[in-house]
């Protein structure tokens, strides 16, 4: 799911730029087949956990950190909120979104500065208080041959 409507701010150190961001399920990337050319992906305890750890794009990396390995670790801040650093996707892989390369992904969070509505007004939060809350998450399938076919 899209941190945003549109680009999502992030700061790194004092330089600060809008990117495309998801938040995804802990197996998004183990599920898709999506290797890491740094570090790791997420986890399912990275997903409860809401834990704050984020991948980068190579793209990302290539161009903010000069494919500089000590990236990984490093802490960012993502709508002001700090993320450390913990793996690179694989050079071909720029996300799921039509038309767009996503350049930042996180696990999903439970934070309100986080989800990509933003912040809700006092009356938002009165009316809210009755209304279940809901993620809406693109499902995503492997379609490819070989996958697993889908059951009856």
């Amino acid at each position: 799911m899209p941190l945003s409507v549109n680009r999502t701010a992030v700061r790194y150190g004092m330089e600060p730029e809008t990117v495309w961001a998801d938040m995804v399920t802990g197996n998004f990337f183990s599920g898709l087949g999506v290797g890491m050319l740094l570090g790791r992906g997420f986890t399912a305890a990275d997903e409860t956990g809401h834990a704050p750890v984020a991948v980068l794009s190579y793209a990302n990396w290539t161009r903010r950190f000069a494919r500089n390995s000590a990236a990984i670790g490093d802490t960012l801040f993502i709508k002001g909120v700090p993320f450390t650093i913990v793996g690179v996707t694989a050079e071909a892989f720029a996300g799921v979104e039509h038309n767009t390369r996503t350049e930042l992904w996180i696990p999903i969070q439970s934070r309100t500065e986080l989800k990509p509505w933003g912040r809700l007004s006092a009356a938002g939060r009165d009316r809210q208080r009755h209304v279940r809350p809901s993620i809406p998450l693109q499902p995503i399938a492997d379609r490819s041959p070989g996958s697993a076919q889908r059951q009856p």
